[in-house]
């Protein structure tokens, strides 16, 4: 049974499952996998008490708040498989069957959102400078359903009720970028992490801290998440029942880029912001 892994990811649009969170967040869940219940929302009596050589999981990300403002571009690449090894994950490619979704962020206005599977366009998503593109799913499920999944829509980010679904991605793909991970509970900020190794993520050696959600004697999810020597996060996967949802960052590289197309067809809302 894959597991249904808490994440912080992009709100979606589409009706049918998308691919894995992108971000590191400990409430939430995964997509296309079957439910587990998550435990990292859960606070308990006691914070857990460090071991000898364990740092605290609130340490690292205060490493990766502190590398931040560094950051003016970035690519997470997203996917789930089946690993017996969570550094096996990282290094391995994504399995050929499955939903990949590639999210890019150039700093101050600009992000995509790709999704694909085994390969083949599913879904696109731009926003470049408030301007919010779509392709694919999004728009034949929930935006234009009289136009072809290959068509790209412009849309008025004014027309559409900022509580429905389109809205709510709207406000997303618009955001700033900020850190990978989104609320996390002082339970799993409180837990220890133990440096079991380093790995390579591009042209980066990263360290590799594994931890958990689950109490002693408990089955949770395992937690790898990587960190390079600035403090930026290489990799992350969440694993529980021999699978595991893998994330892999970039940063500042001149290749990321997002471009809007330049055939966009204007829409002046959606479905649902039509009168009935």
């Amino acid at each position: 049974m894959a597991p249904r892994i808490a994440t912080r990811r992009p709100r979606r649009v589409l009706l049918t499952p998308v691919a894995l969170a992108i971000l590191l967040v400990l409430t939430g869940c995964g997509s296309g996998t079957k439910p587990v219940s998550p435990t990292a929302t859960t606070e308990s009596a006691a914070s857990p008490t460090l071991a000898p050589g364990e740092v605290s999981v609130s340490s690292l990300l205060d490493r990766i708040d502190l590398a931040w403002p560094g950051v003016t571009s970035m690519r997470a690449t997203s996917w789930t498989g089946q690993y017996d090894d969570p550094v096996q994950a990282v290094a391995g490619t994504p399995p050929a069957d499955q939903m990949v979704t590639v999210e890019q962020v150039v700093k101050p206005s600009s992000r995509s959102i790709s999704t694909t599977i085994g390969g083949a366009a599913v879904d696109d998503q731009v926003a470049v400078d408030g301007i919010v593109y779509f392709r694919g799913q999004s728009v034949t499920s929930a935006i234009a359903p009289f136009l072809s999944a290959t068509a790209w829509v412009r849309v008025d980010p004014t027309m559409v009720p900022a509580d429905s679904p389109v809205g709510q991605q709207l406000a997303y793909l618009t955001a700033p970028l900020g850190p990978p991970y989104g609320a996390v509970s002082d339970d799993l900020r409180a837990r220890g992490a133990t440096l079991t190794g380093q790995v390579s993520v591009g042209d980066r050696t990263c360290d590799v801290y594994a931890f958990t959600d689950a109490a002693p004697g408990d089955t949770g999810i395992a937690y790898s998440l990587s960190l390079d020597n600035a403090g930026l996060p290489c990799s992350l996967t969440q694993s529980a029942g021999g699978y595991a949802n893998v994330t892999i960052w970039t940063f500042n590289d001149p290749a990321i880029a997002v471009t809007p197309p330049s055939n966009a067809v204007t829409t002046s809302g959606t479905p649902v912001s039509q009168a009935p």
